[in-house]
């Protein structure tokens, strides 16, 4: 790029412009998620943090139905904060601008004044002032996300969604911005609906092209960025047509903390025949019916097991218990796309497999998302990363069920019993499931154990299929290795920048010490002179001292002697000469 003024510039500089513009909106997302996270540190005198106050401002509006745009709108209402308390909510109606509608944009740039009525009158404010709007086609909502939403969401004790939930919906609201963008600026600058913080934001990026940006990533190489295109892949007839009843099964244990979010995300998928029981499998700490009171939410049932059982019985429970057509069992602690249902779904009609999955999006302690083909030597191998799984009804019943006895590696045997009756299932290349890694997971415990119950359980299949299961674990192990490797050479890369860093600084304080060493020297030195100048001060101070003791003693004697005494009437004489002489 080589303009200094606008009207110098080329196409070929402009598309340049254009092309880092869009590399920089695909971070938009990661940004947003930044930004509320600095929530979590402000607090200006409220019960709840900033983004404690998000997160029950969204989840109210998520439980009362609202749109996926207003719900991410009403988490990021506050963002501007970080940045300016008095004009916050400006600041977040332009961020959000791009991406959402009109109304939405509107609702979040006055927030402040609808919330006015309850703290105006305080400060000499008029509390009707959003009476100003009436005629407004965004006012009603705007009561309402004020009224039902943000003025009731400073409660320490409200069971909200956590932020992980949101994550989906912010990447997609913030992928791309709309197309009729500017020219909705155009709209409201000729209305003269617009501020000067519009202003702004339009001169900083009205060079982009809406065409030209939120381009998503390949799935295949992600690692710690998400694929933002979770749009259906099927033909909108075939999506209108999905008949069927699904049943959403949940096992549960003495995790309270997942339950609720993983509750929601059940409910929010986009195919309304849906069953949602939740398998309580003798919690005693946290029964699933308190969590679920205390999160408002509701359930099609509740199943109480009257002693943990471990999971396959919870999961053999609840399915038992079911009415679907369809199975999808679900961990408590793990998460759904709201399109699951729809897309799994929607890949069984008119076909013979028994179920379908999704990509794995791992989340928690690590990020990444995995795509293992689900085969019979990948889960012999412990290589299929397993995700939740919609299959038909009869995939169940043609293997009775999960194995009670198979305490850890349940999922992953009830998939080989099922492939082994002649089951077969297929892949959708989306990360519609959720995997949370935690210090509770399973995943981070000890695979040894599900690994030798696997090897009891399937001698027969391990014999015939050994080489290749070798080899699937030889080359599991070897790409261990190369990632060993790559985090080893990244360890010892680190490892020397620090050693750099730590003689570097062992140089500095060797020079700090010399200069400090120089300094007590000259301190020394100095100290030194002053005491010697001391000394003399209080010898000449001794000696004057004792001169003016010799002087004063010759003073007195002489007053004392005869010689005074006799010559006292002459001094007398020459005095009053002396006045005399002036007068």
């Amino acid at each position: 790029m080589v303009f200094t003024r606008m009207d110098q510039g080329t196409r070929a500089d402009w598309d340049e412009i254009c092309r880092r513009g869009g590399e920089r909106q695909a971070e938009m997302p990661a940004r947003i998620i930044k930004i509320l996270r600095e929530l979590a540190e402000l607090n200006e005198g409220h019960s709840v943090t900033g983004l404690q106050h998000g997160l029950q401002t969204a989840t109210r509006a998520m439980q009362d139905g609202a749109s996926e745009e207003l719900i991410v709108a009403s988490l990021c209402h506050d963002i501007g904060t970080v940045f300016s308390t008095e004009n916050h909510a400006a600041i977040a109606a332009e961020i959000i601008r791009p991406y959402v509608s009109n109304e939405t944009y509107e609702l979040i740039l006055h927030h402040q004044i609808f919330q006015g009525k309850y703290y105006f009158k305080f400060f000499g404010r008029n509390p009707d002032l959003r009476e100003t709007y009436i005629d407004k086609s965004w006012y009603q909502l705007a009561c309402k996300f004020s009224d039902d939403w943000d003025s009731m969401a400073f409660d320490p004790s409200y069971a909200s969604a956590l932020l992980e939930e949101f994550i989906p919906m912010i990447e997609r609201v913030f992928a791309t911005p709309r197309a009729d963008y500017y020219d909705s600026l155009a709209d409201s600058f000729s209305s003269n609906l617009s501020n000067v913080a519009s202003a702004n934001l339009v001169s900083s990026t009205g060079a982009f092209s809406p065409v030209s940006l939120g381009a998503s990533p390949d799935v295949s190489s992600i690692l710690t960025q998400y694929d933002k295109d979770v749009s259906s892949a099927f033909a909108p007839e075939l999506i209108a047509n999905l008949s069927g009843k699904v049943s959403i099964v949940i096992p549960y244990f003495e995790q309270p903390e997942y339950l609720a979010t993983t509750i929601r995300t059940a409910k929010q998928q986009n195919y309304s025949q849906i069953e949602i029981i939740v398998v309580d499998d003798g919690s005693v700490e946290a029964p699933a019916e308190g969590v679920l009171q205390k999160a408002g939410l509701e359930v099609d049932k509740i199943i109480r097991l009257e002693k943990n059982s471990g999971i396959a019985s919870a999961r053999n429970s609840g399915i038992q218990n079911s009415s679907g057509e369809f199975i999808v069992t679900l961990d408590s602690d793990d998460l759904l796309e709201p399109n699951f249902v729809q897309e799994t779904l929607a890949a069984l009609q008119n076909t013979e497999y028994g179920g379908a999955y999704t990509q794995i999006r791992h989340f928690g302690t690590y990020d990444s998302v995995l795509s293992q083909e689900l085969t019979l030597v990948n889960l012999l191998s412990r290589q299929a990363g397993l995700a939740t799984v919609l299959y038909r009804r009869d995939v169940f019943d043609s293997v009775n069920g999960y194995r009670a006895d198979v305490r850890f590696g349940g999922d992953t045997q009830f998939l080989i019993d099922a492939l082994v009756k002649g089951w077969k299932f297929c892949r959708i290349e989306k990360p519609l499931y959720w995997y949370r890694h935690h210090d509770k997971s399973h995943s981070l415990q000890s695979m040894k154990q599900p690994m030798l119950t696997s090897l009891e359980l399937n001698k027969a299949l391990y014999q015939e299929h050994f080489s290749e299961v070798l080899l699937k674990v030889e080359e599991k192990f070897l790409n261990t290795l190369q990632e060993y490797r790559a985090v080893l050479l990244s360890h010892n890369s680190l490892a020397q920048k620090i050693r750099d860093e730590r003689a570097a600084m062992e140089y500095q304080k060797e020079s700090l010490v010399d200069e400090l060493a120089s300094l007590r020297i000259q301190l020394q030195s100095s100290q030194d002179e002053a005491e010697k100048m001391n000394t003399q001060l209080n010898g000449e101070l001794l000696r004057l001292e004792a001169e003016k003791q010799k002087l004063q003693k010759q003073l007195s004697d002489v007053l004392k002697s005869r010689s005074w005494k006799l010559t006292e009437p002459l001094r007398r004489l020459r005095k009053f000469g002396s006045q005399s002489s002036l007068s």
